[in-house]
């Protein structure tokens, strides 16, 4: 029997091609396959694939992700033993851009407080709730995901300008800043939303010289990676900016409901990582690991090969 490997058996396809089963690891428990030449397919976490490659898998014919991010791991080592990574890119695309639209709208009509205020009043309160029609909405990342948010927002009546490291035009954006333009793109934005990879030029780009740029009232949606913040200057900005608002879905670790700094700030509302989550994208999931699967066993071509 072939054995395909995964740490997560719930985002796994539920039919496997004949001859092959399924069995769960994790960091400690794969090391009992080093070795194994019946191991011919591992579906996995950016946490388990950081450190697979020190797995000696001598059939190994790939190596899938369940993220379409793959930082921190070591695509080199993976290239070097001659063992195919692919991640989930396309995915989450049109999930992730339905979140942004919500979350914006959950701002501009101000509903998280609605909905606990059963004495709201919204006759009473014309300054309280906006429209984003005629907003300027920024996009951080001009790729997939950042392309499907503008392509999402884009019969809203808002003006779209994008963030990106190299990339100069994109349909959907009226204009494309760069790093030495990116308190400019700061200043012009009533919404950011950040949808950037963690890489060197992400980890700490948000400081508090680019946020002092900010518009006062701006409202920040995060559904990118949160190394992109600077230290506390995030924290900071929105203690000291209180018409600022920010919502919040990625952080590294699940954040702590009690010691999570940012959860006592009434201006941030701080989500356990669901933006991504859908039975659609699940579904779009199972269903790309179940090609590159086939691919992989019959000699295919492999979709989102990262190496």
């Amino acid at each position: 029997m072939k054995l395909i490997l995964t740490d997560n058996p719930k985002e796994c396809p539920t039919k496997f091609p004949e001859g092959y089963s399924l069995n769960q690891v994790n960091g400690k428990t794969i090391k009992q396959y080093d070795g194994n030449a019946d191991v011919i397919i591992v579906l996995c976490s950016r946490g388990l694939a950081k450190d697979l490659w020190q797995i000696n898998l001598p059939s190994c014919r790939l190596v899938h992700l369940f993220s379409v991010g793959y930082d921190n791991v070591d695509l080199a080592k993976y290239k070097e033993k001659d063992i195919p990574l692919c991640n989930a890119a396309g995915v989450y695309d049109n999930v992730l851009a339905e979140y942004v639209v919500y979350a914006m709208l959950l701002y501009a009509k101000r509903f998280h407080h609605s909905l606990k205020n059963r004495m709201f009043r919204p006759l009473r309160n014309y300054h309280y709730m906006t429209e984003i029609a005629g907003k300027t909405v920024g996009v951080m990342g001009c790729g997939k995901i950042g392309t499907a948010v503008a392509r999402h927002l884009s019969g809203f009546g808002v003006s779209i300008i994008g963030y990106a490291k190299h990339t100069k035009e994109k349909e959907g954006f009226s204009m494309i800043y760069h790093e030495d333009s990116i308190n400019e793109f700061f200043s012009k934005s009533d919404f950011v939303i950040n949808t950037l990879p963690h890489d060197e030029s992400t980890i700490g780009l948000i400081n508090s010289n680019v946020l002092e740029s900010a518009k006062p009232d701006m409202t920040f949606i995060n559904i990118g990676r949160d190394s992109i913040f600077n230290g506390d200057d995030f924290y900071n900005h929105l203690k000291a900016h209180r018409d600022a608002n920010a919502i919040l879905d990625i952080f590294e670790l699940l954040p702590n409901p009690i010691t999570n700094k940012y959860r006592r700030l009434s201006n941030v509302l701080v989500m356990p990582r669901v933006a991504s989550i859908s039975k659609e994208s699940e579904d779009a999931l199972k269903q790309l690991l179940s090609e590159n699967i086939n691919a992989a066993i019959g000699g295919g071509e492999l979709k989102n090969r990262v190496i």
